[in-house]
């Protein structure tokens, strides 16, 4: 919700988008899984002006940045951040750090909007080749 609320333009009606957990592996936070399946989701809706967004977890373990780490690692991680991005920049940041410098923060978000972008483009390819849109109609 904080995550995709912010890149969403003014609607004429209310938007529900709800993501069930079927199954889970228990080394991986599914929170992340979710709001990537829900930009995906509205990607493909016929939504105007409703741009492409994505997210990371990123922690630091043993002084190396880690994209979407498994729980364990997260134990053992100076850093937890969840952070949003769409092609333009930056929507949320998330999370705690344990005395992190501006320029390995700066670097995280560096590292976080990279992959966050190259999801996005990876989305934007797939919609592009399936020339898939869902329209719903409007509420009665």
């Amino acid at each position: 919700h904080r995550t995709i609320r912010p890149t969403l333009p003014p609607l004429s009606s209310p938007l529900n988008l709800s993501c069930v957990l079927l199954a889970s592996d228990g080394m991986h936070d599914p929170q992340i899984a979710a709001i990537n399946a829900a930009s995906a989701t509205l990607s493909l809706a016929c939504l105007p002006g409703v741009p492409v967004c994505a997210a990371v977890r990123i922690g630091r373990v043993n002084n190396c940045w880690v994209v979407n780490p498994d729980r364990l690692q997260l134990r053992n991680s100076e850093a937890n951040y969840i952070v949003s991005c769409t092609e333009e920049g930056i929507s949320m940041i998330q999370g705690h750090s344990i005395e992190l410098s501006l320029s390995l923060f700066c670097e995280m978000l560096s590292i976080a909007y990279d992959h966050c972008v190259e999801f996005i483009r990876h989305l934007k390819g797939i919609k592009a080749t399936t020339n898939t849109t869902y329209c719903f109609p409007p509420p009665a």
